[in-house]
């Protein structure tokens, strides 16, 4: 891909490797979007170590109280995870504030989704700042990539050479991806009924992922 050559031809200091650089090259080796696992990993970690340890923290509550309490998405997680006893708590509290003003809607910060945009924003960090070594260009290519939001959010800010080398290997990416789906088309015609599919098979899974973000919860 010439966005590799990109990247390996303006090599960078190498940063330390820490726990976040570990998470994201396990990411990178799972299907979809590497990113959007790190940020639902957070948003689930966010809402587990809520409703476990701080149902009853001050701060915290108030922090939800402003919020609004959830999105719909963390809402149906937390209803998910059955802590009948904690939610009872928070959702009391929340009711009692949301009668004041008989306000509703999504919540425009929801804690769940603030911590998914902080963990997101640490990992595409992390990415620029590893993807000149091999290991982790290796792991990138051979991988599904950035969904486009994510891939949009290092171009929009970054204009080092590993952000444009990773925007041609995308584009790369995404001109193969269109071409797997209309293979998938062309062997649906009736001419071509029993030929065995190959990689194109779900390629419209992937495009979907690709366009729209988001991860295989089996591995599909």
């Amino acid at each position: 891909m010439r966005g590799c050559r990109v990247i390996r031809d303006r090599p960078l200091a190498r940063p330390s490797r820490h726990v976040e650089f570990f998470a994201l090259v396990e990411a990178l080796q799972q299907p979809g979007c590497p990113v959007c696992r790190i940020a639902d990993r957070a948003g689930r970690r966010l809402l587990e170590t809520l409703f476990s340890e701080l149902v009853t923290d001050p701060q915290t509550r108030a922090q939800l109280r402003q919020a609004g309490g959830f999105c719909r998405e963390h809402t149906e997680i937390a209803a998910r995870l059955g802590d009948a006893l904690g939610s009872s708590i928070i959702y009391a509290d929340l009711l009692v504030e949301a009668g004041k003003s008989l306000s509703g809607g999504t919540p425009e910060r929801c804690p769940a989704c603030q911590a998914g945009a902080e963990a997101a924003k640490r990992a595409l960090s992390t990415l620029l700042g590893h993807l000149t070594e091999g290991d982790v260009l290796a792991a990138y290519e051979h991988g599904d990539g950035l969904c486009l939001k994510h891939l949009a959010q290092v171009t929009a800010r970054d204009p080092s050479p590993a952000a444009r080398g990773l925007a041609e290997m995308e584009r790369e990416r995404m001109r193969t991806l269109a071409a797997e789906c209309q293979e998938f088309v062309a062997k649906s015609d009736y001419r071509r009924i029993g030929e065995p599919h190959g990689r194109e098979r779900n390629a419209w899974l992937r495009a979907a992922r690709k366009l729209g973000g988001g991860f295989p919860d089996n591995g599909s």
